[in-house]
């Protein structure tokens, strides 16, 4: 029973692992059981053993995608505020992050679509996005002009997917890396340098 029961959890965790990457290339709307089961090697009536219906896989599968957060947050090397928010603005606001939705932050598919839902997944998103509000907030002080760590993370964030899903909307090149380029520059100039940079390491 414990053999089963571990081999269960394991399949559980890959579907929600291809789930979560759909959810980045496509956005909750365009991801069907049939396809995620088919990603995964199985069949299509097994889901119910793992799932009781399709909104609870997405929403454990949003979830899930926002894990990458750590991975734009985490800059090794910066030893200052400024350097930090540099960092994750180079991070996040790349010309790979554009081509590679599927590896990236599930923000710029999952947000328009999702904030017009209801039930899980509209309460998974909320959650999650706040988790990200806190985690950058770690990494930031109080603007000299008054802006509160809590303002400061909710704007850059707002910066970084917005500025992402217009890049994606772009089939150029030059013209989607411009938009990008111009966030970068917005992001890092507007940062004071600052000793609270928690999160900095890898």
């Amino acid at each position: 029973m414990p053999q089963r029961d571990a081999q269960k959890q394991k399949t559980r965790r890959q579907i929600v692992a291809a789930a979560a990457r759909l959810i980045r290339e496509r956005g909750p709307a365009a991801v069907r059981v049939a396809d995620v089961m088919w990603a995964t090697g199985l069949t299509h009536g097994g889901f119910y053993a793992h799932f009781g219906s399709r909104e609870a896989l997405l929403a454990e599968a949003l979830a899930s995608a926002t894990a990458y957060r750590e991975h734009w947050l985490n800059i090794a090397g910066a030893t200052n505020e400024a350097d930090w928010v540099a960092g994750i603005a180079r991070r996040y606001l790349s010309t790979t992050h554009r081509r590679q939705p599927g590896a990236g932050c599930p923000y710029p598919e999952a947000l328009a679509e999702t904030s017009r839902a209801g039930g899980a997944l509209r309460e998974s998103l909320q959650v999650e996005l706040r988790h990200t509000f806190d985690r950058m907030q770690e990494g930031l002080g109080d603007a000299p002009n008054g802006m509160s760590a809590d303002a400061r993370a909710r704007s850059l964030l707002a910066l970084f997917v917005g500025a992402m899903q217009l890049a994606r909307a772009f089939d150029d090149d030059a013209e989607a890396d411009a938009i990008l380029d111009a966030a970068r520059a917005f992001a890092a100039p507007a940062t004071p340098h600052a000793t609270n940079h928690a999160g900095t390491g890898d």
